[in-house]
């Protein structure tokens, strides 16, 4: 018999916080739900969870209301606090836990990563042990340099594939394609546990080609319609014009149209723009493959960026979609990045969009291209092909 779900309850009205909370379960294989505040909450769920995170700084409330709600009804699941304020704060309310009986489990500074995700939620004492029916996923095992150099040698990275869609039509226009690495004792990796150790031992380049071939091959197998658009993402520190002379030798050989790709630029922010990086962009654009600013509005793509280098996408960062409904300053930078777009006459493409709410939304504001949870998760290719055939049958 299968384990029950390992749940978590995130007591936070921030809604970036909220979704990157929620990616990181979702890569963690934990469910999860948030509430905002005090007024918002489910006692019952609260007792039924394995692990509640609990802002301090709430809106309407602080933390300390909370945290007399939950003695008041006696719940007794673990607590993290999910904070970035001061030590001998998060101190004193560690202690306020333990004088209302209630059981502390540790904390969770923000900002966190990843792994400090995946650490607090693991580091659960015997008090919690007894509380819990239910199992706390695997967290597979950190990887080491050497698998990182099996991976690339062995062909251990593979593809996961997200949809782009048009809204209106639900016309299939784009595909994301997302490295995983699937190492064949320890189990699958998503970017966040191998990126940084790629970046470390300087072997970026190898990993872009090699998953751009393997994403290439097997979208070559599905004949979906010249128009539709395959995004990679490429590291910054990857504009050279031997990465720029592989990929042109690499499209021809294969005989893929430059127009079908786009690369998708991260990590503007640590580039050094120079001759060479402009070169190589534009020459990329004359060939005629798509450059899309990731993540723009954040601080990291900024419009300088898009004023001094030749993109022709930009994607909405997923932490405006997931703030929409709460946030107005969301909506305008939403609705300011659509009609940036439209005058420059780039493609655009709002990601991160998990409800029907935040799909009618973006279409209200003129997206025609939407990317998100709510038409599919990242995937591997057969099921991406059962995905399209599916959909040209409907």
């Amino acid at each position: 018999m299968a384990n029950p779900v390992f749940s978590i309850i995130a007591i936070e009205d921030d809604e970036s916080i909220i979704s990157t909370i929620r990616e990181f379960a979702e890569a963690t294989d934990v469910a999860f739900e948030a509430f905002s505040g005090p007024h918002t909450l489910d006692i019952e769920r609260l007792h039924h969870a394995d692990i509640i995170l609990l802002d301090l700084q709430l809106e309407e409330h602080d933390g300390l209301d909370v945290i007399s709600m939950l003695a008041k009804h006696n719940v007794q699941t673990p607590i993290i606090l999910c904070s970035g304020m001061e030590q001998n704060i998060l101190n004193a309310t560690r202690d306020l836990l333990l004088d209302k009986n209630l059981i502390c489990n540790g904390e969770l500074k923000k900002p966190f990563t990843y792994y400090d995700f995946v650490h607090a939620i693991s580091k659960l004492d015997a008090a919690v042990g007894e509380k819990s029916t239910n199992t706390i996923p695997a967290v597979s095992a950190a990887l080491s340099d050497q698998d990182i150099y099996d991976a690339l040698k062995n062909n251990w990275f593979t593809v996961y594939y997200q949809p782009q869609i048009q809204p209106q039509s639900g016309e299939l226009t784009g595909i994301e394609c997302l490295a995983r690495l699937a190492h064949p004792v320890k189990g699958l990796y998503g970017p966040f546990d191998f990126l940084p150790r790629v970046i470390e031992l300087d072997v970026m380049e190898a990993f872009t080609e090699q998953v751009i071939q393997i994403g290439l091959a097997e979208l070559g197998t599905l004949h979906l319609n010249d128009d539709v658009i395959f995004s990679f993402n490429l590291d910054a520190n990857s504009i050279k014009a031997d990465f720029l002379a592989w990929l042109l030798n690499y499209l021809s050989e294969h005989a893929i149209p430059p127009s079908k790709l786009c690369l998708e630029v991260t990590e503007l922010s640590a580039l050094d723009i120079n001759s060479e990086v402009k070169s190589t962009l534009t020459k990329l654009r004359i060939r005629g493959i798509s450059l899309s600013l990731d993540d723009f509005g954040t601080g990291y793509s900024t419009i300088q960026e898009l004023n001094e280098l030749p993109f022709n996408e930009l994607k909405i960062d997923r932490s405006f979609v997931a703030s929409m409904a709460t946030r107005e300053a969301s909506v305008a930078i939403i609705r300011s990045t659509i009609d940036l777009a439209d005058r420059l006459n780039f493609r655009v493409v709002a990601e991160g969009a998990e409800t029907i709410e935040q799909v009618n939304q973006l279409l209200d504001l003129g997206c025609t291209c939407i990317q998100g949870f709510y038409y599919s998760k990242p995937m591997p290719i057969d099921e991406l092909r059962m995905y399209c055939n599916k959909s040209k049958n409907t």
